[in-house]
């Protein structure tokens, strides 16, 4: 009865709690790498509690994790920051089982190491090998979403980011168009990204082979005979632009610049007016001419 009693009348009692910030704000960057911040307290309940909270302090050994986008801060210096304890009343209240009058914060601020970050906007780039199936290819380009991100470091290293890589985890060989998921590749721990997940699509189609018999044009002067004067052309295209493409798709035009050497053979060129088709082959690839007399 009497330690009944004992135990039921108010103590005080001094706590140290280690606090752990987490979510930081993208502007700022912790300097302290423990990222451990003792927060001494006064605890004023009965016995009953103050039993509890011995055995409880030790449960809270690795820390009380604190949300530092929560709470007001403010910076004090270059590399110190600060906030108001008070702000944690609730938090440590609710983490002890305790009414909040019955804790009491020796230090009314609690500072902290950071530095100040800048934003930048930076391009992303697809860092992951593409392996089409025999007979697929790249249709166009890859595209992410977003294609840009927003990223927050030290002013020092940010000045030298022009882009930052990513990667997904890809089923080499691919035969079909796929959009997943990809992930931001950092290459300092430094930067911190507004998003580490987005989506890619990489555009995979099948391809084939068409041939073309096309005239040889010229277009400066003199006026040659050529021979041959037509040559057969030879282009991979994608299987959904096969009706696309035809003799209307690509001229084959004399170079004329080995004239003036008199060379036997003139090479030709080629234009192709389809961003996704490609030479495979032009025979001949030179021709031989005869200048015809005005």
């Amino acid at each position: 009865m009497w330690l009944l009693i004992r135990l039921s009348e108010t103590y005080t009692e001094t706590y140290t709690f280690n606090l752990i910030l987490e979510k930081i704000p993208p502007e700022l960057w912790l300097l302290d790498d423990q990222n451990n911040y003792p927060l001494k307290t006064s605890v004023s309940t009965n016995g009953f509690k103050q039993i509890q909270l011995a055995v409880l302090e030790n449960r809270l050994k690795k820390g009380i994790p604190v949300s530092l986008n929560t709470i007001p801060w403010e910076k004090k210096n270059h590399y110190s920051f600060s906030f108001k304890t008070r702000y944690l009343t609730a938090l440590i209240a609710e983490k002890l089982d305790l009414a909040e009058n019955e804790i009491r914060f020796h230090d009314q601020d609690m500072i902290f190491s950071a530095s100040s970050t800048v934003g930048k906007k930076v391009a992303l780039h697809f860092l992951s090998p593409i392996q089409p199936k025999a007979g697929y290819a790249l249709y166009g380009d890859i595209s992410m979403e977003p294609d840009s991100i927003w990223i927050h470091a030290p002013a020092e290293v940010a000045d030298t980011i022009r882009w930052i890589g990513v990667s997904s985890n890809l089923q080499n060989p691919l035969h079909k168009t796929i959009t997943q998921a990809a992930y931001i590749e950092l290459t300092s721990n430094l930067i911190k990204p507004a998003i580490e997940q987005l989506t890619v699509t990489i555009p995979i189609e099948p391809f084939t082979e068409k041939r073309f018999i096309m005239p040889v044009q010229q277009e400066q002067s003199p006026v040659l005979k050529l021979f041959p004067d037509e040559v057969e052309v030879i282009l991979r295209i994608f299987t959904r632009d096969f009706d696309q493409i035809n003799t209307e798709s690509l001229k084959v035009i004399l170079d004329t610049n080995g004239l003036q050497a008199q060379r036997q053979f003139l090479r030709l060129n080629i234009a192709i007016d389809h961003p996704y088709a490609e030479l495979i082959q032009l025979m001949p690839n030179k021709v031989e001419y005869l200048i015809l007399m005005p």
